[in-house]
């Protein structure tokens, strides 16, 4: 299966998928833990005519809303670090203050 490559889900079971990829003739499952690898469209009228146009469209929303995610995603991790050197230095600061009073 390559890059680009068409397909309908045929069945899901636990998260996995079995997938009837186009020009391909047996349909291959796809285990959940490589599901993040597909992109994957709602039913639409398009799709079930693989109406180029909506599926480039449909793609690029789900590339740009990936985008977004991934720069919230960046924010969040900035301000885990930030607070993870809050709380290291405030631990550290409570130790040093407890090691002078003894």
């Amino acid at each position: 299966i390559h890059a680009g490559c068409r397909g309908i889900v045929e069945e899901v079971d636990q998260g996995d998928l079995l997938v009837s990829f186009h020009n391909i003739d047996e349909p291959r499952f796809i285990l959940h833990k490589d599901v993040g690898c597909l992109i994957v469209l709602k039913p639409h009228e398009g799709i079930d005519r693989c109406d180029e146009k909506v599926i480039d469209e449909a793609a690029s929303e789900v590339s740009s809303e990936g985008e977004d995610l991934r720069a919230e995603n960046d924010e969040l991790l900035k301000v885990r670090r930030r607070l993870a050197e809050c709380l290291s230095r405030s631990k550290r600061s409570r130790s040093r203050r407890s090691s002078s009073k003894m």
